[in-house]
Formats: C-alpha cells, sequence, structure tokens
C-alpha cells in the first residue's frame, strides 16, 4: 500500500511526530513524507495521514486548505487525522482535544470518516517564538502550572509509535471509510 504522510507544523514538533509516524508506517508499505502545502495530488496513494499542530485551539490554515482542496479524494480512501497539541500532554488532554477540537474540523467535511484519530502532546520552545506568540504561550504555561521559559517537550514518543503500529496494521488488513 502506498501512504501518504502530510503534515503542517509551526515550530517543527509536529514535522517531527509525522517523520517517525512515516518511518514506523514505512516498515509496511511504501511511505512519502510531505508537507500539506507541497502535495499535488493524492492519485498515487491508498491511504492518507494528515497531521496539524493546533494553535490556540485552531487547526493550521493548511490543514483547512488541504481539506478543502482533497475533500472529494480523501472521501474515497482511508484516512488517519493527528494532531500535537500542548493541551493533549495528558490523556484527559488528549481525549479532550480530540472531542472538541477534531469535530469541529470534521463538520466542514461530512464525507470524511477517518478511520484513526489521535492527539499528541507537543513542545513549548520559548527561544523559537516571536514576542507575540511567546507572549501567549508564557500565559497559558503561566495558567496551566508549567515553565515559562526554556524547553518543554511534551511529546509521548511511545505512544506516537504504538498509534503508528497500529495504524500500519489497519491500513495492511484492508481497513477501508464505512
Amino acid at each position: 500500500m502506498k501512504i501518504l504522510v502530510a503534515y503542517v507544523s509551526g515550530f517543527g514538533a509536529t514535522a517531527e511526530v509525522a517523520k517517525e509516524i512515516a518511518d514506523i508506517l514505512g516498515r509496511q508499505h511504501t511511505v512519502d513524507l510531505r508537507t500539506l502545502s507541497a502535495v499535488r495530488s493524492l492519485e498515487p496513494y491508498d491511504a492518507v495521514v494528515i497531521g496539524s499542530s493546533l494553535r490556540a485551539g485552531r487547526w493550521l490554515g493548511a490543514m483547512n486548505r488541504f481539506l478543502k482542496r482533497f475533500a472529494e479524494d480523501l472521501a474515497s480512501r482511508p484516512v488517519a487525522i493527528f494532531t500535537v497539541a500542548l493541551t493533549a500532554r495528558t490523556m484527559e488532554g488528549s481525549r479532550r482535544v480530540l472531542a472538541e477540537n477534531l469535530p469541529r474540523l470534521l463538520e466542514r467535511y461530512p464525507n470524511l470518516e477517518p478511520i484513526a484519530t489521535e492527539a499528541f502532546g507537543g513542545v513549548v520552545d520559548y527561544d523559537k517564538y516571536n514576542v507575540l506568540v511567546r507572549g501567549i504561550m508564557h500565559k497559558v504555561a503561566k495558567e496551566e502550572g508549567l515553565p515559562t521559559s526554556g524547553v518543554q517537550d511534551f511529546r509521548d514518543w511511545e505512544a506516537i509509535r504504538h498509534w503508528a503500529t497500529e495504524l500500519a496494521e489497519k491500513l495492511a488488513a484492508g481497513t477501508t471509510p464505512a
């Protein structure tokens, strides 16, 4: 099976997660890893895995543009969606992201029925942010009781690998949208 893993990443954490997912899927399948904006066609792919970071509870613009552009193509093949967000650093936060943010995205694309979805913790790296983003992240971190400087990496690599492994097996078994 040929799989596209496509992503949009604000500061690099989602790109690293997408690469790990692509590496795991690549053990059983042929995989292309691309940014969402670099994808020109879904024709060559049997399945698509899409990832985006969330910023202030919103999917990045490239995610919405990708889904709008390829809505019809995505409805005809297995699709999995993941996100990387600070809120998803705990199991409860991950469930909340999936319960609140994913439905708001999918309601605009009723023919899109993902076979797998997941939310992973993200990274806070104050040195990468401009003044505006740094201020917002500082406020959020303070409210959440998190450090307000330096780098905090909340990605659970074992959970990411587990999800990707299960997805690879599901795709190998021929799971298709309902």
